[in-house]
Order: C-alpha cells, then structure tokens, then sequence
C-alpha cells in the first residue's frame, strides 16, 4: 500500500476520534466490545496505520500521540456528559505507541525485504568489465 493512503488513512482516524470525543454521549458509537478494548482498539490502529506512514523517529511519533491522547482526555473536561479518566488516558497512549512500534517496525523491515530484493537483481559484471575491473587487475600483479 502507498505512504499516502497511510497518512491519509491515519489523519482520519484522527480526526474521527476528535469527533467523537467532542459529541455528546447520547452520539457516541456503541459497539458491543467493552469501554477499554474499544479505546485500545481504536489507537493501536491509528498508531499502526502512522507508523506505516510516516518515516520519524518512533520516539517523536510516540511523543506526540502521548501528548495527543493527553489533549483528547482534557478536552473532555469541557463537553457536557463527558467525563475525563486517567485509565482512558493510560490505555489510550499505551494502545497508540505500541501501534506506531508495530507499523515502524513493519515499515523497517518492509524497507530491508525491498533493499535486498533490488541487491539481487542488480547484474554483477563478468569478465574484468565494470566500474571496479582496473582495480581487480592492480591487484592481481
């Protein structure tokens, strides 16, 4: 898949989780998973989808989705019927950093598997022919 799908995917996870944090309760999405999984859920794969779309360093990304998850909690302070929790707080940092891990990780390895595969094709010139052949020939004497 594209770095750009990626980020775009990412920003919009985002973005809908900003959206939902800001709705009243009576708006929010109800899914049959309980509180916690829900949350976890939903940051592991936002920080997998930003870890396979951005090439920062993963303690910058990890930072910032701390930072993020912090904003989310205290925005709730503001929103009628919404209630900040350092428990959300917890799970949703730990989900979204070990989410970037995964989709760093990933794109790491991805990058090696493209790197070797593009070593082996690469031709090997025979017969004193190449870049390096007057080299090999100093050598030889």
């Amino acid at each position: 898949m594209s770095v750009i799908l990626f980020r775009i995917m990412g920003w919009a996870l985002l973005i809908g989780i900003v959206v939902l944090t800001v709705v009243p309760p009576s708006l929010r999405i109800v899914t049959g998973a309980s509180h916690n999984l829900g949350h976890a859920l939903v940051f592991l794969l936002t920080g997998v989808v930003f870890g396979l779309g951005y090439e920062l360093r993963i303690s910058v990304m990890c930072t910032a989705a701390v930072l993020f998850c912090a904003c989310v909690e205290i925005v709730q302070l503001a929103v009628p019927g919404r209630h900040a929790r350092l428990s959300d707080f917890v799970i949703d940092a730990a989900a979204a950093c070990i989410g970037i891990a995964i989709g760093w990780t990933v794109h790491r390895v991805s990058e090696g598997f493209a790197f070797a595969n593009g070593a082996v094709r690469q031709s090997i010139p025979i017969g004193g022919k190449g870049p390096h052949a007057h080299q090999r020939k100093s050598n030889a004497v």
